[in-house]
């Protein structure tokens, strides 16, 4: 099966993966820079599904590239967007995979002057022998087209935290299919940060928190803070995230009554850090139990 590249914005820091032989999914630490000359030969040359202009301001903001292996794109964009979950879950900040590529931006970058019969001499020795447009076809498709997104402070992979990550998105799809919510917690945590706005961001962070205990209809600051707590018990102390999840829920309902948040990043970065606590203790048990379960477990 062919590999897939999405190239992520956002990324400032992560695991330092070159090795283009490894078996994915990985992310890859980008290498080169990418000229405006590179992007117009894909474009002249190639099949770019939408203005190149879009992919030079995309690319440069790039570090990373995940890279998937999947029988075609629309596979690849949905393993994608499990890896990003997971890693956001491993406490990753949030980012952007503005495109999908199936070439890595390293394979493409000096394109314009390896397709010239002298222009190759004039790159950096590493680069003249690479990909050509002789060699095959470049095509790349917008997936999540954006330059920006709210970010935790380090805007970083934590070390060693992608592996696991990938371990998890392998596993995480047999949970959704046993319990369906779970796909809206997941594509909460997804979609969250694109929604600049921190109130309505939060909003949607505690939909999929919500989603999770769809039989709480009342006193609903206090029972969900409840649940939350004994379902991540055994990650953090229940009292600790009990007052945590109590006080989120108080900005939640602020802003979905028209309030401001407090200045700064706070209220909706823990609010998103509960969301991963939340899907993280459910993979730490296999499953998510029912609101009865939760209860019975906190009454023995």
């Amino acid at each position: 099966m062919p590999n897939f590249f999405f190239p992520c914005i956002g990324i400032t820091k992560g695991p330092l993966i070159e090795d283009t032989a490894a078996s994915p999914p990985y992310l890859l630490k980008r290498k080169w820079e990418t000229t405006t000359f590179d992007i117009a030969t894909l474009a002249a040359k190639h099949s770019l599904n939408f203005s190149w202009h879009l992919m030079d301001a995309f690319l440069s903001h790039v570090n990373y590239e995940l890279v998937v292996m999947a029988g075609d794109r629309t596979q690849a964009c949905e393993q994608a967007d499990l890896c990003q979950a997971m890693l956001y879950v491993d406490g990753a900040s949030p980012f952007i995979m503005a495109l999908v590529c199936t070439h890595s931006v390293n394979e493409y970058s000096g394109i314009n002057s390896r397709d010239s019969i002298s222009g190759g001499a004039k790159l950096p020795e590493e680069l003249r022998v690479g990909l050509t447009s002789n060699d095959g076809k470049v095509e790349a498709w917008l997936h999540q087209p954006a330059l920006a997104c709210l970010t935790l402070p380090d805007g970083r992979i934590p070390d060693g935290g992608a592996a696991g990550a990938m371990n998890a998105a392998s596993l995480w799809p047999s949970l959704e299919k046993k319990q369906p919510r779970l796909k809206t917690a997941r594509v909460a945590l997804q979609t969250a940060p694109m929604i600049m706005h921190r109130g309505s961001s939060l909003l949607h962070i505690w939909q999929g928190i919500e989603a999770l205990f769809p039989d709480v209809r009342t006193e609903l600051s206090f029972r969900l803070a409840l649940l939350i707590a004994q379902l991540a018990k055994d990650i953090t102390p229940r009292r600790e995230t009990y007052q945590r999840s109590r006080k989120s829920y108080d900005q939640r309902s602020k802003a979905a009554h028209g309030g401001e948040l407090q200045n700064g990043p706070e209220a909706w970065v823990e609010g998103w850090n509960l969301l991963c606590l939340c899907m993280k203790a459910i993979m730490a048990r296999g499953g998510l139990p029912d609101e009865q379960d939760l209860i019975g477990e906190a009454l023995t």
